[in-house]
């Protein structure tokens, strides 16, 4: 049930897909051996996250204004997200 709270919200949140970056290649994802997509903090950009699927990881920015979230794994309001990184200006 959560996962699939989860994956509505951010479906319901739009994010803006970007073109695969150097800095998500450094992300490592986790060994899953089935479909599941996997969202990991992006390195460097607290508004951006990586979003696993198997072997291929795709960077990707959360709408304006938001934050990712990565004990939710969503995007969230900034507020609520604690994140080591600031966005590059």
């Amino acid at each position: 049930m959560r996962t699939t709270l989860i994956a509505l919200m951010l479906v319901i949140a739009a994010p803006v897909i970007a073109q695969e970056a150097t800095t998500c290649a450094q992300v490592q994802c986790p060994q899953i051996t089935s479909v599941l997509i996997v969202h990991m903090p992006h390195p460097e950009d607290c508004a951006k996250y990586c979003k696993c699927n198997g072997s291929t990881v795709t960077e990707v920015s959360c709408p304006e204004g938001l934050a990712f979230n990565a004990d939710l794994r969503i995007c969230d309001q900034p507020q609520n997200v604690q994140c080591s990184v600031t966005k590059p200006e």
